[in-house]
């Protein structure tokens, strides 16, 4: 089955950011040197342009390489280290003669304007905002929600990285039809969990209002925010098509959403933040 949204039908607004550290084999002081410093800051930012990165801050230590990107939705943490450790490996080679110089893993965390828990009391006071539901029935509006208890900043770990990595994604009905009563939004929060189980992401928060809605899911290092949000929005597609298309057809729709979503990075820390992390003389 051909799946209705694609990237080359699917525009998006976004504010990706990530916080990258890559450390030097076994943790030795390999970028001590002037001139070695002066290379990791040069080709880094060669390797950004040719590559589409948005290099915000850089910070060379002893033994580990910091930097603060903004990236395109279709770009994952895990390619971006690839691709820059990768050619970073070889010029250092070349121009300086260090061998081997990465460790295994890295570490990643996502960063925004705000702070991942802001994003999350923001999405749980969609109901109230758009006044949904009766004042008088606020216990109704919970069946459009979900919100995991866990603290949405917690690093977590795999064979090759440490991470924090949580996007926020919103979604419009189509033609901001206010389709999505709280009976269906309930199924389409309980769908989407299942999704975002099946894929090891982490639902952190749902919120379904009328004609939109709100996530934030913690994805892992090699997935990419567009492939995530494409997936979530064609999943619920088919599952709306089965279980309501003749309504679907009532309300005039074609499709659930329309063909352009939001999607940024948030995480215990702020942008800011890591800009002032990363000037700071704190080695």
């Amino acid at each position: 089955m051909q799946p209705t949204f694609t990237a080359t039908n699917t525009t998006s607004a976004y504010q990706l950011r990530y916080h990258f550290a890559w450390y030097t084999r076994s943790r030795q002081a390999r970028f001590e040197a002037p001139e070695v410093v002066t290379a990791i800051n040069e080709h880094l930012l060669d390797i950004s342009e040719r590559h589409e990165y948005h290099l915000l801050e850089t910070q060379v230590y002893p033994s580990v390489a910091r930097t603060l990107i903004s990236l395109k939705p279709n770009q994952s943490p895990s390619r971006v280290t690839n691709i820059v450790r990768g050619n970073l490996a070889k010029h250092l080679r070349e121009q300086t003669g260090i061998q081997n110089v990465w460790s295994r893993g890295f570490f990643v965390r996502s960063v925004g304007n705000v702070t991942a828990d802001v994003i999350r009391q923001y999405v749980s006071s969609q109901y109230q905002h758009h006044r949904a539901v009766p004042e008088h029935d606020p216990e109704f509006g919970q069946l459009a929600r979900f919100h995991n208890p866990v603290d949405a900043s917690q690093v977590r770990r795999d064979s090759h990285s440490a991470y924090e990595y949580n996007i926020h994604i919103v979604f419009v009905t189509q033609k901001r039809k206010e389709f999505l009563d709280v009976t269906v939004a309930e199924e389409l929060v309980g769908y989407w969990r299942s999704v975002c189980h099946k894929k090891r992401w982490v639902p952190w928060d749902i919120e379904v209002v009328s004609d939109h809605a709100h996530l934030l899911v913690g994805l892992r290092p090699k997935d990419d925010p567009e492939r995530a949000a494409l997936s979530l929005m064609n999943n619920s597609e088919y599952f709306f098509g089965r279980r309501y298309r003749a309504a679907m057809r009532d309300s005039d729709l074609t499709a659930l959403w329309q063909p352009s979503f939001y999607v940024g990075t948030a995480g215990a820390a702020t942008t800011a933040q890591v800009k002032s992390f990363l000037r700071s003389d704190h080695f």
